[in-house]
């Protein structure tokens, strides 16, 4: 009888892992797919102030990941300081990463906007 017992435990205790790894494996996908699903909201909801604050808006793009923006493309020179800091004051925008062209005038933008 004292042979069984542990296998009785080790077989338990396997159990109880591979239930424990189900679980936390689970959580753990419903977390990231919460999470990419949380990030197309959040791109969206830049995306609506990018529009709201910009001549070109079409020539911006948004990219997100977790809570942290990253805007690229060009913009005129005269928009891109206050485009900035109204993106750091989105809802949970945590941080913006900067790598829009800045232009003098629209006639590049007029062109990627069309296309």
């Amino acid at each position: 009888m004292s042979a069984v017992g542990p296998m009785v435990k080790t077989g338990l205790a396997f159990a109880a892992s591979g239930l424990l790894t189900y679980f936390v494996g689970d959580s753990l996908l419903r977390r990231r797919q919460a999470l990419l699903h949380d990030d197309s909201h959040l791109r969206e909801r830049v995306r609506k102030r990018v529009a709201e604050l910009v001549s070109y808006p079409d020539a911006i793009d948004v990219q997100v990941e977790g809570h942290l923006i990253r805007v690229s493309g060009r913009v005129l020179a005269t928009e891109l300081d206050g485009l900035l800091s109204q993106l750091t004051q989105v809802p949970r925008v945590y941080r913006v990463y900067n790598t829009l062209v800045p232009v003098k005038d629209a006639s590049g933008l007029r062109q990627r906007a069309a296309a």
